[in-house]
């Protein structure tokens, strides 16, 4: 990958690691302050306001991203911006001008608590949506900066407002928290639609037939994978569980929700250097995104036992098993960033479209099924088994379409050495089951990880090359020096 690709990368993994991390704490005191069936309220809500706000954006915040890139002028640039804002935003009000009216009169068979909590939905919803504009935009412009600051401070500004929220209005005041940390980038908007509006007439900035088609392929994905693929498994709850059953099984997908954000962290920078460059060998990013969220993903589910119960408290200790589960699950969707990328920026937005079809049939006859069985566990399975499908189904389009063959046997490799790494974890939690075990695990899997992959020569030296290429005569710095040095020591000649 490009020099710059890795900057923004790293760029965007340090907001996104300050971003997991606040809403990490805010997740824990809400549960904490609030119990399961809080969680739960608060849970659903996002997921609400989530669903409405994808499906309100008809897909500009995924076309901009992709061709905004491709404008001659930043003035161009700035007025393509404008001209998909003007035709986002109207659905967006009036949709939240409707949810407004509908809480207020709802509120004959409801409580008043919950009319406070349909409102801050709406409150979220319109500040999430304009969030996913503005930082798609930022984005597609080649700023990777500012929206790492506004990450920065929604996400300082999110925990502390959780506590206030939480204490004072209950579960409503968590969702309004929720809004807090969006609300940086929303502001942000000004800016990325101001410029000089005579430079332009309409006819020179009406996007063609590429933009339109890719845009509305781009969204039925989306309002599929937010609804059907992402908490589809709330809605299920709601109807054939509890509220505190959905408290449960927020806390038991808190960690590989940590996951999944981390890796979406990645999403943008991939489909912009994939948009890019057209022969661009995906090996690397495979690698890299395995090298990362293997051993998260399966030296976390081995500790998850102790680990879930020391955070949200007693209450959820038997919410650890499901954690694990989950975990691995996360490890699955993470996998799924490189075929996902790599086809929605060849513009293979159909097959992406099918992927997404088959993955809500399987979740929508997994879920109920799985909730009937066992409850949450059985649930946590179900997801790890959706997960599976959606990896499988994308690398056979990513090959079918551009023959992309991700590296089997060095993948291969890096699941051997994230076993040993759980491995380790667990077996040092069994032998010291307290806070300091969860450490010397962690410290534990992390060494166990990179000898294995040492040994087993995940990491062969000539895929390196053509990165240490890219870094030779430009900017040699104290972290380019630091990552080669570091890449060297656990890869194989």
């Amino acid at each position: 990958m490009p020099l710059s690709v890795v900057r923004n990368s790293i760029l965007n993994l340090v907001s996104a690691i300050i971003s997991m991390a606040s809403g990490f704490i805010a997740a824990v005191v809400v549960a904490r302050l609030l119990g399961a069936e809080g969680a739960g309220v608060t849970a659903f809500g996002f997921w609400v306001a989530s669903c409405a706000a994808v499906i309100c954006d008809r897909g500009y915040p995924q076309g901009i991203l992709r061709f905004a890139a491709r404008s001659d002028t930043q003035s161009a640039q700035r007025a393509f911006i404008r001209y998909s804002f003007t035709r986002f935003i109207p659905i967006l009000v009036i949709a939240f001008a409707a949810a407004c009216i509908l809480s207020f009169a709802g509120k004959a068979w409801t409580d008043q608590a919950d009319l406070y909590v349909w409102l801050a939905i709406a409150v979220l919803f319109l500040v999430y949506g304009l969030s996913n504009f503005s930082l798609s935009a930022a984005r597609g412009s080649g700023d990777f900066y500012r929206p790492a600051r506004n990450t920065i401070l929604g996400s300082i500004l999110f925990v502390p407002l959780s506590v206030i929220g939480a204490l004072t209005i209950g579960p409503a005041g968590a969702i309004l928290a929720l809004a807090s940390r969006y609300m940086p980038q929303a502001l942000q908007l000004s800016a990325l639609i101001a410029g000089n509006r005579e430079e332009h007439d309409g006819s020179a900035i009406v996007p063609d037939k590429e933009f339109r088609d890719y845009r509305r392929q781009m969204w039925i994905n989306d309002v599929i994978g937010i609804i059907a693929l992402s908490r589809l498994e709330y809605l299920f709850l709601l109807i054939l569980a509890t509220k505190t059953d959905m408290g449960y099984f927020a806390v038991a997908i808190a960690f590989a929700g940590l996951v999944d954000q981390l890796a979406m962290q990645l999403s943008s920078p991939l489909v912009v250097t994939f948009s890019l460059d057209q022969r661009r060998r995906s090996n690397g990013a495979w690698l890299g995104v395995a090298f990362l969220f293997v051993p998260i993903a399966m030296g976390g589910s081995a500790i998850a036992h102790l680990l879930v119960p020391l955070v949200y408290g007693p209450e959820f200790a038997d919410t650890g098993s499901a954690a694990a589960v989950m975990l691995l699950a996360g490890g699955m969707s993470a996998l799924q960033i490189v075929p996902w990328t790599y086809l929605a920026a060849k513009g293979h937005a159909m097959a992406l479209t099918r992927v997404m079809i088959i993955s809500a049939i399987v979740t929508s006859i997994a879920a109920p099924i799985a909730i009937l069985m066992d409850g949450v566990y059985a649930l946590a399975w179900s997801r790890l088994l959706v997960e599976s499908v959606i990896l499988g189904i994308l690398i056979f389009y990513a090959r079918k379409k551009e023959n992309m063959r991700p590296p089997v046997c060095l993948l291969a490799k890096m699941v051997v050495s994230g076993v040993a790494s759980a491995i380790a974890a667990f077996a040092i939690t069994l032998w010291i089951p307290t806070v300091t075990g969860i450490s010397l695990a962690i410290i534990c899997g992390a060494v166990s990880f990179l000898l294995t992959v040492k040994l087993t020569g995940a990491v062969p030296r000539d895929e390196l090359s053509q990165l240490f290429q890219l870094m030779d005569g430009r900017d040699q710095n104290r972290l380019a020096h630091c990552l080669k040095s570091s890449l060297l020591c656990i890869s194989r000649a």
